[in-house]
């Protein structure tokens, strides 16, 4: 499954990070399916936080209904304002909170 915030931003630097954790295969991908869970899930946040009130239901709908995320992605572009660079940002932050976390700096 691909989640949405993956059409527009990469995680490349936390795959790599998670690379170097001396960890079974098994474990790894366990890990990087947590991480972008977790970053889907706040990434919907970012989405639902700066859409209007009333593009909500819509986008949810939208969606739901959506299996290659790409008219959810048109309409998110429409709907907010510099989407695309506010949904990277949100990406760059979440994996450094991630990735501190990890290194037990701080907490997600």
């Amino acid at each position: 499954m691909k989640f949405l915030f993956e059409e527009i931003a990469n995680i490349e630097y936390l795959n790599l990070e998670f690379s170097k954790l001396e960890i079974e295969e098994t474990e790894l991908d366990h890990l990087n399916h947590l991480a972008k869970s977790i970053i889907h899930h706040k990434t919907l946040d970012l989405i639902l936080d700066e859409l209007p009130d009333d593009c909500r239901e819509e986008f949810l709908v939208i969606l739901s209904e959506d299996e290659d995320h790409q008219t959810v992605l048109d309409y998110l572009k429409k709907s907010i304002k510099d989407f695309e660079v506010k949904l990277i940002e949100k990406v760059k932050e979440i994996e450094l909170e991630l990735m501190a976390e990890i290194k037990g700096e701080g907490t997600a």
